[in-house]
């Protein structure tokens, strides 16, 4: 067995059942979904599960970190602006990276580029996207605080 695929892979579901809840998706379901996972993954070493956690938490750190920057670069925007993650955004993502691998994290950079670009031939959008940053610039670690305890059996702590 491949530890690090496994570990990945457990990340990328955690965070799924995780964000799931925000999304509003079939609660009960979910819940479910996220009571089997809890089970499979308490029958692990105990540093094996350690490491679950810490990349789930690194990850959701990342996310509040990267909408705190496209926050910034919404409200500070200037048609010759390109989003740029700040340092202690990019060293947490290129640390989450290199350890996690998770595919779906490498476009970051590249659909920030494309929104940027987008903003650029269509300046109407930019009030759009500072009102969904407004309203999603901060993480709501009670919404996924619920989802996060059904997993790991203990209180999410950033």
């Amino acid at each position: 067995m491949n530890w690090d695929d496994r570990i990945t892979d457990d990340v990328t579901t955690a965070l799924d059942l995780i964000l799931a809840v925000k999304e509003q998706r079939n609660i009960d379901d979910i819940r479910t979904q996220t009571d089997q996972f809890s089970n499979k993954i308490n029958k692990y070493p105990k540093d094996k599960k350690e490491k679950i956690k810490i990349g789930v938490k690194g990850y959701i750190r990342f996310g509040e970190m990267l909408g705190l920057d496209m926050y910034g670069y919404y409200y500070n925007y200037t048609q010759d602006s390109m989003f740029t993650m700040s340092s202690k955004t990019k060293a947490l993502y290129d640390s989450l990276n290199n350890f996690y691998h998770i595919e779906s994290m490498s476009s970051v950079q590249s659909v920030m580029d494309s929104m940027s670009n987008l903003i650029k031939k269509d300046t109407s959008l930019l009030e759009m996207y500072r009102q969904r940053t407004a309203n999603n610039n901060r993480m709501d670690v009670t919404i996924y605080g619920d989802p996060y305890y059904r997993i790991f059996k203990e209180k999410l702590v950033l």
